[in-house]
């Protein structure tokens, strides 16, 4: 672990986190969005999480509105 920490390198760790909250609450989503799940879904999640390396999640993830996809074949 790094023990040559710089004022400046503390408050950029510190403020990333806090610049993506409020990206989050400017898409104003309901506060309950995610309150209550089909436990058969986080079920499926959970067993599929627990097989997989953390860089292959990275991988399967669906493709999102930020996340450019392939133009369709003629």
């Amino acid at each position: 672990m790094r023990q040559d920490w710089e004022p400046e390198d503390l408050t950029e760790v510190w403020t990333l986190p806090e610049d993506d909250m409020k990206r989050v609450r400017r898409l104003e989503l309901p506060a309950d969005l995610f309150a209550d799940p089909p436990e058969k879904l986080v079920d499926a999640w959970r067993a599929r999480a627990s097989k997989e390396y953390p860089a292959n999640l990275e991988r399967m993830k669906p493709p999102g509105p930020h996340r450019a996809q392939p133009a369709p074949l003629p």
